[in-house]
């Protein structure tokens, strides 16, 4: 029986975006058109931990094919994580004092991308645990 370990794709694509949720600008301050102050999470240390929490989470959960259960889990966790890493960032936005218009950037969107990749790593758990039982049964 050959499984097809799609969880570990996902998994390392999430690693890399939340890569680039760490380097790239979550907002910016924007008067007049032009950009005055990019907001990147270093300038944030509680994101900047959230966000490299996130991902070692993620590179953990690669290597724990072995035991699924525990690995769904992890999984899971790093999807909340996820959550709350993106509520931080627009927390952060939102309740900025400064008085120009705030323009949102690729952080965001590296974030729920690694969201995304980690609820399907986590289905495609799921899926390989419900076909490991129904070769279980048929011994």
């Amino acid at each position: 029986m050959v499984l097809q370990r799609w969880q570990s794709v996902y998994l390392l694509v999430a690693v890399f975006a939340m890569i680039l949720a760490c380097i790239l600008p979550f907002g910016a301050i924007v008067a007049d058109g032009t950009t005055i102050t990019k907001l990147m999470a270093a300038d944030y240390p509680v994101l900047l931990t959230l966000n490299i929490l996130i991902g070692i989470i993620l590179v953990i959960d690669i290597f724990m094919y072995k035991n699924l259960r525990s690995q769904k889990m992890v999984a899971a966790v790093a999807a909340l994580l996820c959550i709350a890493s993106l509520i931080t960032q627009v927390l952060i936005l939102t309740h900025n004092e400064a008085p120009f218009a705030l323009v949102w950037n690729g952080s965001i969107i590296a974030t729920f991308c690694a969201f995304v990749c980690a609820l399907m790593a986590r289905y495609n758990m799921t899926r390989d645990e419900k076909i490991l039982k129904s070769y279980d049964r048929l011994r």
